[in-house]
Parts: structure tokens; C-alpha cells; sequence
């Protein structure tokens, strides 16, 4: 009986959870800290099976497997720091005229990008990599599409990215969009030509492969053939798929670099506009560390060589510099806690820690704003 009451205690958390988003961020000295995949991605025990649990805490079983495990956390950790330059820039004034629906949805291909990644990943800790290669290819095109949509909205404006938004209509498909964004970054970054080439195809051939667990897989390529029928995955194809996620992580992240390059360029928004500047314009020196850990060294040292020539590079720092500098008094008085808040920070609580408060707020602003829909543009259509 005690157990029957823990399962519906369980199982009532699944409606419980609130019509509200959460998010969490990080504000570090020094290096990186170092998470485990399930703290990055905020699992909790109860959404991992015993074989879950197991592997979320990262089991001694070799150098190898440890390398591994801290490589796809890095990598995650990586990808998450781009919510934090998700801008929402206007070309005129007739597109902020046009509707307040061009304030939303814009970076919603990647935040369900995000979402995918994490079940992909919960369903490779709990044995489950059959939904997890079946997972990882959508999580590619909604990585494409939002890169496509990026560069096809300075090109040619909102309206198509809204016509798919808002009726289904005008999305190309998956290997058009991936053609697009190639030419539209190898033209952006000359002398990495052969790198961003080489990065595609790579890209490319991943999806390939991934594409045989949402249609007809070979007999080699069968899930069933390393769980023996019905059981669990086996521990090889477990390894197998959080290396499938760990190589497209390495391909994504700098690709992502290259469409936002302020991440290889941190700046302390902090000393120049407190706590109130603009949102998803500027890195910070944490966004920054955790994408040159992953990458390495001298890809962002080859990264920031070429696209500090950017002219949006250009014309942030531009813009930044001509700030002046804040104190730490006007800094706080930038500071608006919210009602939840307001009476649990003291005056003297620590700078970093009321960054790392403002940065999770914009990160859940992000969420909501990428999710929202207005009731005018709530229409249905053809996909």
C-alpha cells in the first residue's frame, strides 16, 4: 500500500508541474566547473530507470568511458550557452509595426533543439538508444533550420520565418537548408573554407546514418542485434550512441560559433550597462569558457583570428565601448528584483551571485518567448 501512494505521488508531479518554464544558469571564476551529464541537463533520479541511475553518476569503467562521459557534458554545457545571445533585432520600423508577433518564436528551432537533445540523452541513460538515434536526427534539422532561418531572415527579412511559424508553409527541405547555411558560412569565414566544408559534410553524412533508425535499418545497424531481442541496450551501443551525440556536439557547437561570433568575444556587459543592458547581444567570460574548453584552444584561437572581422563584431564592440563605466553603486541600483524576490536579497548579496540570477531569468524570458504564441497567429496548416 505505502507503494501505491509513492507511485501516484510520482505520477501527479507529471501534471503538477505548472503552465511555467524554469532555467537555470552559471556565473564561474576561473575554469569550468566540472557537472555530470544529469546536472547538466537537470534529470532528476525519478525520470531514470535503474539502468539510469546507474550510469548518471558516471561509473568508473576506464579512462575512455570517463573521457567520454566529460566530453558529452562539455558539450552540452556548450550548446546551452548560446540562449544567452538569442537577440531579437529589427531591420525597420515596419517590422516592429507589423505585429507584436515578431517578438516571439524566433529562436524557437533551437530551443526545441534543446529539448530533443535532452530526451535523446535521458533515453540513452536509461538503455533506451533506439529512441535515441531516432531522436538525434530531428534534433539535427532543428539545429539546421534554426541556422537556416538565421541567415535567410538577414537576407530576405521575418516574413518567411513567419509564414512557417505561423501556417506551416515555406520550409525548404532538410538538404536545402543545410546547402544554404554552408554557403552562407563559408562565405562569412574565407579562411576557414576547408574547415566549415569539412564540418558539413560531416554533418551530412551523421544525418545519413541516423536517418536508417527513422526508416529501415540494415540488419548491422540493428538495435535489436546488441539488446537480443526486447532487452535493454547493451552497454557497447550505449557508448555507441553518447559517441554519436558527443561527434555532432562537436560539429554544432563551432558552427553555432560561427553564427553567433560574439561567444569567442566576452565582454563584462556588467561594467558598461549593470544589470539592464540589452539582452542577447553580448558573452560573457563564462559563456566564452565553456565553448573553448570544448572546442580547444586553437580552434578558438583559428575562430576568433576570423571573425573578429565580422562586421557585427565590429559594431558591438563599437557600441559597447562607447559606455561609460559603472560603479558598483550604479550597478546595483540597475538591479530589479522581481516579487518573488524582493525580500530575500539583502543589500549586500554578491555581484556574481545576482548575475547568475539575472541570467537564468532572461534564460526562462527565452524559453517563454520562444514558445509563446499569440492567438492571432494560432492557425494551423500544412508542414
Amino acid at each position: 500500500m505505502p507503494e501505491d501512494k509513492d507511485t501516484d505521488a510520482l505520477l501527479k508531479t507529471l501534471t503538477e508541474r505548472g503552465t511555467y518554464f524554469g532555467a537555470t544558469a552559471e556565473h564561474f571564476i576561473g575554469d569550468p566547473p566540472i557537472h555530470t551529464i544529469a546536472e547538466v541537463l537537470e534529470i532528476p533520479n525519478e525520470e531514470l530507470n535503474t539502468y539510469g541511475r546507474a550510469l548518471a553518476k558516471q561509473p568508473s569503467l576506464g579512462e575512455s568511458t570517463a573521457e567520454l562521459f566529460g566530453r558529452v557534458s562539455d558539450g552540452i554545457q556548450a550548446y546551452l550557452q548560446f540562449q544567452d545571445l538569442m537577440e531579437i533585432n529589427f531591420d525597420s520600423d515596419d517590422q516592429i509595426h507589423s505585429g507584436m508577433e515578431y517578438f516571439f518564436n524566433r529562436g524557437y528551432f533551437y530551443y526545441e533543439s534543446l529539448a530533443y537533445l535532452r530526451s535523446a540523452v535521458v533515453s540513452t541513460l536509461n538503455a533506451n538508444c533506439l529512441s535515441s538515434l531516432a531522436l538525434l536526427r530531428p534534433f539535427i534539422e532543428l539545429f539546421v533550420f534554426f541556422l537556416y532561418y538565421r541567415y535567410m531572415t538577414k537576407e530576405k527579412g521575418l516574413d518567411q520565418l513567419y509564414d512557417w511559424v505561423n501556417r506551416g508553409k515555406g520550409k525548404p527541405s532538410f538538404r536545402h537548408a543545410l546547402d544554404y547555411v554552408a554557403r552562407a558560412q563559408g562565405d562569412s569565414t574565407a579562411s576557414l573554407s576547408v574547415f566549415v566544408h569539412d564540418l558539413y559534410r560531416s554533418l551530412q553524412l551523421h544525418y545519413k546514418a541516423l536517418s536508417s533508425y527513422n526508416h529501415t535499418p540494415r540488419l548491422e545497424e540493428s538495435v535489436g542485434t546488441k539488446s537480443l531481442g526486447f532487452g535493454p541496450s547493451h552497454l557497447e551501443f550505449i557508448y555507441y550512441t553518447l559517441y554519436s551525440v558527443q561527434h555532432l556536439l562537436e560539429l554544432i557547437v563551432p558552427m553555432m560559433t560561427i553564427a553567433r561570433p560574439m561567444i569567442m568575444f566576452p565582454l563584462d556587459k556588467l561594467e558598461r550597462f549593470g544589470f539592464s543592458g540589452p539582452v542577447g547581444m553580448f558573452s560573457d567570460e563564462c559563456n566564452h569558457r565553456i565553448v573553448k574548453k570544448f572546442i580547444g584552444e586553437e580552434l578558438s584561437r583559428n575562430l576568433q583570428r576570423t571573425l573578429k572581422a565580422d562586421a557585427d563584431v565590429d559594431a558591438l564592440h563599437r557600441f559597447f565601448f562607447s559606455r561609460k563605466v559603472l560603479t558598483e553603486t550604479e550597478i546595483r541600483k540597475t538591479y530589479d528584483p522581481d516579487s518573488s524576490e524582493s525580500q530575500s536579497i539583502p543589500e549586500n548579496e554578491p555581484l556574481h551571485a545576482l548575475i547568475a540570477r539575472k541570467k537564468a531569468k532572461l534564460r526562462l524570458i527565452g524559453w517563454a518567448f520562444n514558445y509563446y504564441r499569440p492567438i492571432a497567429s494560432q492557425k494551423t496548416g500544412n508542414t
